[in-house]
C-alpha cells in the first residue's frame, strides 16, 4: 500500500528528532568535569613502578649470570643433586694474549714439496688457534676454499712467488684464477730486477695493475717487497709507489732469501707509509718475544710457518 506524502513526513520527523535532541543534550562543558589533576599522581606511581620493575629485572639477571660463571667447578653430582640443568660455561681454550697474537698470524706453508695432507693439516690448525689466515701455494687455494668454507679464516696466496720477475699480464692472471677459486688476499712479489735497474715506471705500473686486479674483485693484495734485497732508498721509493697506487698491505719478505723481517725495517717502513697502509712482517720468525716486538714496532700480519708454536710457547724444531 502507497503511503501518503503526510504520512512519510512524520516518520522523517520521528527519526530525525531524536538524534537532534541527542546531540544537541550531549554539551561539550561536560568534558571539563573530568578531574585530570586527581589521576595524575596515581599515573606517576604507575609508570615509576613498571620502571622499577625493569631494572630490577636487569640486576637481577645479571646478578645470577656473575654468580654462575664465577662459581668454583663442581662434580656432576652437584648440579642433579641441587636439580639444576645449568652447567659452567665452556672456556677458551687459549689465554687472551695467546688469542691475540694468533690474530696478527698468517699461518703459512709454502713449501713446494708441500702435501695435500700438509695443507689440510694448516687449515685444522688455523680453526683451531683462530689465526688471521692461511697462506698456500696457488695450487691448493680451491681446496683450502672447501675445508675452510664455514671457517672465519681468511684465504691468501702468492704471485709471482718467490723471485717476482715474472711477466706482469702473468701475474694478474694469476690473481684473476687465484680470486676465482676462493682466495681473499694475494701476496704479489715485486720484480726486484725492475727495482735494482730503477726502471721506476715499470715498477709502477705493475704494482698499480696488481691492485686494481685485486680491488676489482674485493680482495685485498699485498705487495711484497724482499727488503733484504733492498737498499734504504729503494725501500723509500717503492713505500712511495705503494701509497700512491693504494695497496692494503706491504711486505718485507718471501721467506725465501737469506734476510727477512727485522724490527728495523719494520719501523722504517712504518715511518714512510701512511696509516692506511698496514705491514705484514715475514721471514724468519719463529720466536715469540721476536713476533711481539715486530707488532711492537708496527706489524700488523706476522707471516709464518711457526704461527702454533708462537702461540703454544712450544719450541720450534726445525
Amino acid at each position: 500500500m502507497w503511503r501518503s506524502a503526510s504520512q512519510l513526513l512524520n516518520m522523517r520527523t520521528i527519526f530525525t528528532e531524536p538524534q537532534q535532541t541527542s546531540l544537541q543534550s550531549f554539551a561539550p562543558e561536560q568534558f571539563n568535569s573530568f578531574d585530570f589533576e586527581a589521576v595524575l599522581p596515581l599515573t606517576v606511581f604507575f609508570l615509576l613502578w613498571k620502571t622499577a620493575c625493569f631494572f630490577f629485572e636487569i640486576i637481577a639477571q645479571r646478578s645470577k649470570t656473575e654468580f654462575y660463571t664465577n662459581l668454583p667447578p663442581q662434580p656432576e653430582s652437584f648440579f642433579f643433586a641441587t636439580n639444576c640443568s645449568w652447567r659452567p660455561p665452556v672456556l677458551p681454550e687459549f689465554s687472551s694474549s695467546i688469542m691475540d697474537l694468533a690474530h696478527f698470524i698468517d699461518h703459512t706453508l709454502l713449501k713446494p714439496d708441500s702435501s695435500s695432507n700438509h695443507i689440510k693439516l694448516l687449515c685444522e690448525e688455523a680453526i683451531q688457534y683462530q689465526f688471521a689466515a692461511v697462506c698456500v701455494p696457488p695450487y691448493y687455494v680451491k681446496d683450502v676454499a672447501h675445508w675452510l668454507e664455514k671457517s672465519p679464516v681468511k684465504i691468501a696466496t702468492v704471485v709471482g712467488f718467490p723471485l717476482g720477475y715474472a711477466a706482469t699480464a702473468a701475474k694478474v692472471e694469476e690473481i684473476k684464477r687465484a680470486i676465482d677459486e676462493g682466495a681473499d688476499e694475494l701476496d704479489a712479489v715485486v720484480n726486484i730486477c725492475a727495482v735494482k735497474n730503477g726502471n721506476w715506471n715499470f715498477v709502477k705500473n705493475e704494482i698499480d695493475s696488481l691492485t686494481t686486479a685485486s680491488h676489482m674483485r674485493g680482495k685485498m693484495v699485498k705487495v711484497i717487497l724482499e727488503t733484504g734485497l733492498l737498499v734504504e732508498k729503494e725501500i723509500f721509493k717503492l713505500c712511495d709507489i705503494c701509497t700512491e697506487a693504494q695497496v692494503d698491505f706491504v711486505k718485507t719478505s718471501t721467506g725465501f732469501a737469506q734476510q727477512g723481517a727485522t724490527v728495523e725495517v719494520i719501523s722504517l717502513l712504518r715511518g714512510r707509509l701512511p696509516k692506511s697502509i698496514k705491514i705484514k712482517a715475514s721471514g724468519g720468525i719463529r720466536d715469540r718475544q721476536f713476533a711481539e716486538q715486530l707488532i711492537q714496532a708496527g706489524a700488523e700480519r706476522i707471516g709464518t710457518s711457526a704461527g702454533v708454536q708462537l702461540v703454544s710457547g712450544t719450541a720450534v724444531t726445525n
